[in-house]
């Protein structure tokens, strides 16, 4: 079976067969051929049929051995996200729990920064949601807009034709009983915890700017009067 032979001219001539070099270390040798093959595969000292399939031991191939080699191929991961994260060992796929962004893990319903201040994004089951940022109305004429800010917003306050800037707190002239406090260019005031000492009059007054009553005046029917007067 190792020589071609051919008939030319009433002669017969003959070649040897040329064998293809082999990749398997047991090539076997068949009786009715004349060139060895391999059956089958060597795997960490196992034999292999051929044709035969397993899994790769991080059961994340399926490998066959073919004509005396193993041939692997990575098992197929249905990823319904843009952005899963890395499997944990043992397992093969990536999984749209999380979010992986260059780089880093951010976890689900985290907030994700994409330099953009007017969009807000989040990560949601291993994709980036974005929605645009919703600014709330100003109440003030001239609002200030940081160059880092998507929404304007105000920086002074006027309350009884006074201008207070943001966060400056202050006792109102006509309420001395209140605290109050500029933000964002609205104000909003508390009730202070009175501790007026006692008073040692029968009718004390209300002064304008104070928030205690005094015995400086005599409060009588509605109306101011002034020590010793009649």
């Amino acid at each position: 079976p190792c020589m071609n032979c051919t008939c030319v001219s009433s002669l017969v001539r003959c070649a040897s067969l040329q064998c293809p070099p082999l990749a398997c270390s047991h090539p076997v040798q068949e009786s009715d051929q004349c060139c060895p093959s391999c059956p089958g595969c060597e795997l960490e000292g196992a034999i292999l049929d051929s044709g035969q399939t397993f899994t790769s031991p991080d059961g994340c191939r399926t490998c066959s051995c073919t004509e005396g080699q193993v041939v692997c191929e990575e098992k197929h991961c249905e990823i319904t996200c843009r952005n899963p994260v890395p499997p944990p060992y043992g397992n093969c796929c990536p999984l749209c729990v999380d979010c992986s962004i260059n780089g880093r893990i951010y976890l689900n319903g985290e907030r994700v920064p994409n330099g953009d201040p007017c969009t807000d994004c989040s990560c949601r089951a291993g994709d980036v949601h974005c929605v645009p940022v919703a600014c709330q109305a100003v109440t003030c004429q001239d609002p200030n807009q940081e160059p880092k800010e998507c929404c304007p917003r105000c920086v002074e306050c006027e309350y009884e034709s006074q201008t207070f800037s943001d966060g400056q707190t202050f006792i109102p002239r006509s309420k001395p009983c209140l605290s109050c406090r500029c933000e964002a260019g609205k104000i909003s005031c508390d009730r202070m915890a009175q501790n007026c000492p006692p008073v040692r009059c029968s009718h004390p007054a209300n002064l304008v700017g104070q928030c205690c009553p005094s015995c400086d005046m005599c409060e009588y029917e509605s109306a101011l009067i002034g020590n010793g007067q009649t």
